[in-house]
């Protein structure tokens, strides 16, 4: 059995020794994209794998002879396959509820827990209501990931965690097919910084890092942004903010979200953080700050809470959702972020 195959098996049959045991086992789905960064790095991933088969050979001894649910790994295989993948579980259990309900795992990055959310935020609750999800942090950015680490999410399986329910903002914009975003949505530098982080870390693995940080100096040369205006829509009214140059807007699905390594750019209850132009200095300033929850000390910061954000712009500018970028012109706005009703349940501690 191959490294990829033994790390699959071992991450279905970690919810056999969730404690307490449940009465009625889960059907495990796990959804693989083999070709995610996480199994490109070989030592890392034989290392993993070793203590998984430990951690897994310990838990036998403990309680020998745990019964086992179905188990099933899926291979995605080409653009789209996850998206046919989950339409089909959620026919199968439409047609036959699992008496354990469901764990949907998914073992990919970004784009793989995009496809897979983007599936079920349109699926019916009642069939939601039996299906938790849980997403390994198997990619680059790994913005959406319930975990910081694969052994934190193992931790989480075998905890029984029972799900939180989470909502999503939904992107309506000209041009553009509804979209959505399950964790942060955001346009100005760090979507930048994303587009530039897909682009060189497969031509240049070793170094991207480096060159993306020298390279986001250049956005305002690079993008060149326009002034937009933004209307924020709360429950005591709106706000109304016109002719204002960003660096940074962003909407979460709820506050205290996390880009990618757990950056904190949402670091309290509040979910929309707009930061006001920033130049060069400021800038090299704020991503500091930004890294220790910190950005509120600059007075270019602004926190608050809306259900609908309305942005409108003449100019070009890069929006990314859960570290999936689109490029965005005059012929895009106005662009709407709206908070959905929460339905997905992730295995997220409460």
């Amino acid at each position: 059995m191959d490294l990829i195959s033994q790390f699959v098996d071992g991450v279905s049959r970690l919810p056999r020794y969730a404690s307490p045991a449940p009465a009625s086992l889960p059907i495990v789905d796990v959804i693989l994209n083999p070709i995610a960064g996480f199994f490109q790095r070989r030592a890392n991933l034989r290392r993993i794998v070793a203590d998984l088969e430990a951690r897994l050979r310990s838990l036998e001894e403990r309680a020998p002879g745990r019964k086992a649910g179905a188990e099933r790994v899926h291979r995605t295989e080409f653009p789209g396959h996850t998206h046919r993948i989950v339409e089909g579980i959620l026919e199968e259990e439409a047609r036959s509820p699992s008496e354990g309900g469901r764990l949907l795992i998914s073992c990919g990055g970004d784009g793989t827990h995009y496809e897979i959310c983007t599936t079920l935020v349109d699926a019916d609750t009642a069939v939601l209501d039996r299906i938790r999800l849980l997403r390994l942090p198997l990619g680059t950015g790994n913005d959406s990931a319930e975990a910081l680490t694969v052994e934190e999410a193992f931790d989480m399986i075998l905890a029984g965690e029972g799900g939180v329910k989470t909502g999503a903002l939904r992107i309506d914009s000209p041009g553009l097919p509804p979209l959505y975003s399950f964790n942060i949505a955001s346009v100005g530098i760090d979507a930048f910084v994303v587009e530039l982080t897909n682009k060189l870390k497969k031509a240049m693995p070793g170094a991207y890092k480096a060159l993306v940080d020298v390279a986001s100096l250049f956005y305002d040369r690079t993008i060149r942004p326009k002034p937009m205006n933004i209307a924020l829509r709360h429950e005591v009214g709106s706000t109304e903010l016109r002719g204002i140059l960003p660096s940074i807007v962003v909407m979460g699905v709820s506050g205290h979200r996390t880009y990618g390594g757990r950056v904190p750019v949402l670091c309290d209850d509040r979910n929309v953080c707009i930061i006001a132009h920033l130049g060069l200095i400021d800038l090299l300033r704020s991503k500091k700050l930004i890294f220790n929850a910190r950005h509120g000390e600059l007075p270019e910061t602004r926190f608050c809470t809306a259900h609908r954000m309305e942005l409108e712009s003449q100019g070009n500018l890069i929006m990314q959702l859960d570290g999936e970028v689109f490029r965005l012109s005059p012929m895009n706005y106005p662009l709407t972020m709206t908070l959905t009703e929460p339905k997905i349940r992730v295995l997220r501690r409460s």
